[in-house]
């Protein structure tokens, strides 16, 4: 996909460019969010979340771009402090029981919705800089990499 797009650009440097300083440095950012997220996300699945309360709760990275932007001094629209209490009262009713507490999984979940977030920032402010299709590549190698770590595929 890489050659095809960069030909079609007139372009032929293609993995020259794809393995430049810069671009390996957004590819490894944005990867290791994306290795991260899914990492966590799998993990909480398998200490036994169900699937709709930790899809829920990933998709709180909705609201977690907006709150990490402001970290960034980026403009955030007004609608966005409207949702985010919906969001927190959906995620309360989802998780709790008679007691307030969460289990380590939805922790995780939680975590994994960050991640996700970081990662979404990353592309955004990345993907202006370098060739968006390198950098989707070049990100989902390196999480691929990354999880090779823990399967001792390495």
């Amino acid at each position: 996909v890489m050659i095809i797009s960069d030909r079609a650009k007139g372009k032929k440097n293609t993995f020259k460019e794809a393995f430049s300083k810069k671009t390996l440095i957004c590819g490894i950012i944005c990867g290791s969010f994306l290795c991260g997220a899914t990492m966590f996300q799998q993990y909480s699945l398998s200490l036994g979340s169900e699937a709709g309360k930790a899809g829920f709760i990933t998709s709180l990275y909705i609201l977690f771009v907006p709150i990490l932007c402001i970290v960034f001094k980026k403009k955030v629209q007004r609608i966005v402090w409207i949702v985010l209490p919906v969001a927190v009262l959906g995620l309360y009713l989802l998780c709790a029981t008679n007691e307030i507490v969460f289990k380590l999984s939805d922790v995780l979940a939680l975590i994994c919705a960050v991640l996700f977030a970081c990662q979404i920032i990353s592309i955004d402010r990345f993907g202006t800089k370098i060739d968006a299709v390198k950098l989707a590549w070049l990100q989902f190698v390196v999480s691929a990499l990354i999880c090779l770590i823990p399967t001792n595929g390495l």
